[in-house]
């Protein structure tokens, strides 16, 4: 019998960025960045100074492991802390950060950078934040108000004229509409 079917092993492209990552690993990674804005930020400190050793839950959707994340002091900088020895549950939490299911899925990444550069107020309006009122500010605060120099970031790995044209290319990219790079039938031959 000649079994010859090829196309059962083709897939679409676009699954390339369904892949499945560990959920502790891709959550460590956003605790990563987050505290690498953090620091990049100067404000960021003296709104977080306040809330000294406050917890947070941050529910990240269903391709994460929920967070609890506690205000730290480390050197000099105020920064979220994962806290493995907190017997906090989400609901005890002082503030919660809930955010859509696929918000943060790696097909919506094109769109999720394309709003998170030009759109920020239409992006975290779709996020939820509760608990103490303060806190909740402070937070919904910075979640608008971060930004990322990512020009910055790729200059310390292969220098400042490279990275301002890496950074050129993004910015093009970004201002179009990005869900047109997932979209094979956007491409003009």
């Amino acid at each position: 019998m000649n079994n010859n079917n090829t196309t059962a092993f083709k897939l679409p492209l676009y699954w390339l960025f369904e892949l499945s990552l560990p959920k502790e690993f891709l959550t460590d990674i956003a605790i990563y960045f987050v505290n690498h804005l953090l620091k990049n930020n100067g404000f960021a400190n003296q709104k977080l100074k306040p809330h000294l050793d406050k917890t947070i839950g941050i529910n990240l959707g269903s391709n994460f492991a929920n967070l609890i994340l506690q205000v730290a002091k480390i050197d000099e900088n105020y920064v979220l802390k994962k806290e493995q020895t907190l017997s906090v549950t989400m609901e005890q939490t002082d503030v919660q950060i809930i955010f859509p299911d696929n918000f943060l899925t790696l097909s919506n990444l094109p769109n999720l950078l394309h709003k998170l550069k030009y759109q920020k107020n239409e992006l975290f309006a779709e996020v939820k934040i509760i608990g103490k009122v303060d806190f909740a500010e402070t937070l919904s605060f910075l979640l608008k108000n971060l930004n990322w120099d990512l020009e910055a970031d790729i200059s310390n790995f292969i220098g400042d004229v490279p990275a301002h044209f890496l950074g050129e290319i993004f910015r093009k990219i970004f201002t179009l509409n990005p869900l047109n790079f997932l979209n094979t039938n956007a491409i003009k031959t």
